[in-house]
C-alpha cells in the first residue's frame, strides 16, 4: 500500500470516526432534551454563546425561547429558565 492510500484510508477512517461520535452526542442530547426542557434551554444558550460576536446578526422566530427570554428575563427565571443575562451573549 504506498503512503497516499494509507493517508486516504486514515482520512476515511477519521471522518467516520467523527460521524459515529456526532451522532452519539446528538442522540444523547435529544433524549436528555427530551426529559429536560431546560437542559435544552441552556446548552442553546451555550452554543449562542460560542458562535455569536459583536458582528454576528441572526434572526429569530417569533416562538423562539430566546426571544421570550430576553423580551422577559424575570419570568423566564420564574420559570426555572435560568439565571444567565441576555446581555452576556
Amino acid at each position: 500500500m504506498t503512503s497516499s492510500a494509507i493517508q486516504s484510508e486514515a482520512c476515511r477512517l477519521a471522518q467516520e470516526l467523527r460521524r459515529k461520535r456526532d451522532a452519539e452526542a446528538t442522540a444523547i442530547c435529544a433524549d436528555v432534551s427530551g426529559r429536560d426542557a431546560e437542559f435544552y434551554f441552556f446548552k442553546s444558550l451555550e452554543t449562542y454563546e460560542r458562535t455569536i460576536d459583536g458582528k454576528t446578526y441572526f434572526v429569530l422566530g417569533t416562538e423562539s425561547d430566546l426571544l421570550r427570554y430576553v423580551r422577559s428575563p424575570a419570568s423566564g427565571r420564574s420559570r426555572g429558565l435560568g439565571t444567565t443575562s441576555p446581555t452576556s451573549l
